[in-house]
């Protein structure tokens, strides 16, 4: 169950700020073909913010990183998909490390669910949309909206059926680990009611987002998801906390072991950057994004990347592949 709960789940401390209140939109915030957004998981002992209302301030500053790599969701195309034809009312597809799928389907002011990868012969096809984000959406906005879906699991065949609600709760200002702060922010509550039903049992889940967005980032700051999972009298619950990894101070999520076998240079670099990993690490890929999640450079197994073509400013280097999940901070001076 973990597993769908976390595809459903979408899942540099400077200072941002503005009289106006956030107003989420398509042009802003719907990702496309190219983008990354890069999570960093999360822990906390300590009550987790969510207060409603204008003028809120949500300190996050107590949250620790947990020992797991980042995880990096690149945006695709359909046809980059294992098994693209099970998903033809689908218009853009999200990679989680390249193993897992998450589908969606991009409208004039939708952005809806419309599928699920999970691996061969495991997935799930959406019949009626699920509304993820309906835009614009701003303090006050909220949407309901049904879906249904067939899930194949090997020679099972499960029915999904529910509900997406979101809110937006808040507006204020958000403190994240390390101190950075960011003003003009937008609390989004999104919850998710799903049946799963078989020949043999019935699986209920309730799924609670918490999304706080900021201005002049395209992905949210943190999500906070909890989940509820009842098999008949089996009740099993689980909570997550990603964060932004491209806002996340370098002393706060580079301390990975994993993060110190990748070392790149000169940093800060004018023409060429130069990756050197460990010489154990011989399949991986390599991204460089902008802060915004905006994928603009994309490699394999090299260990040279050309950044005299991009503008000068600060980016984020990626290396995923075989035992290694890494993010570097990059700045590309000319």
């Amino acid at each position: 169950m973990k597993k769908i709960y976390i595809l459903f789940s979408l899942a540099l401390g400077f200072n941002l700020s503005s009289n106006a209140q956030l107003t989420l939109t398509k042009v802003a915030n719907e990702p496309v073909i190219g983008d990354v957004n890069s999570t960093k998981d999360f822990d906390t002992v300590a009550v987790f913010p969510k207060s409603t209302g204008v003028g809120q301030s949500w300190n996050f500053s107590n949250m620790i990183p947990s020992g797991n790599p980042i995880e990096v969701n690149t945006y695709t195309s359909v046809a980059a998909t294992p098994s693209p034809a099970l998903f033809s009312n689908a218009s853009l597809a999200m990679s989680k490390n390249g193993t897992e799928w998450n589908l969606y389907k991009s409208n004039t002011s939708t952005y809806d669910y419309a599928g699920m990868y999970f691996g061969q012969n495991s997935y799930a096809v959406f019949s009626n949309l699920g509304t993820a984000y309906s835009w614009p959406i701003s303090y006050g906005s909220t949407n309901t909206d049904a879906f249904t879906a067939s899930e194949t699991s090997g020679p099972n065949t499960n029915t999904w059926s529910g509900s997406i609600t979101y809110t937006a709760l808040g507006t204020g200002t958000v403190t994240m680990p390390g101190g950075g702060v960011y003003n003009n922010c937008l609390m989004l509550k999104r919850v998710i009611s799903l049946t799963m039903a078989s020949a043999t049992s019935t699986t209920q889940l309730y799924m609670v987002d918490y999304e706080f967005w900021s201005a002049g980032l395209k992905f949210p700051l943190i999500t906070a998801s909890y989940e509820t999972a009842t098999t008949g009298t089996l009740v099993s619950k689980d909570a997550r906390f990603d964060l932004n990894a491209s806002v996340i101070p370098l002393g706060v999520n580079e301390n990975d072991k994993l993060s110190n076998q990748v070392n790149v240079f000169p940093n800060p670099a004018n023409t060429e950057l130069n990756i050197d990993l460990n010489n154990t690490i011989k399949n991986y890929s390599v991204v460089l994004t902008d802060l915004t999640g905006k994928k603009i450079i994309e490699s394999v197994n090299t260990n040279k990347i050309d950044v005299s073509k991009i503008e000068k400013g600060i980016y984020i280097l990626h290396v995923t592949g075989d035992n290694i999940s890494a993010r570097k901070t990059i700045a590309v001076t000319h």
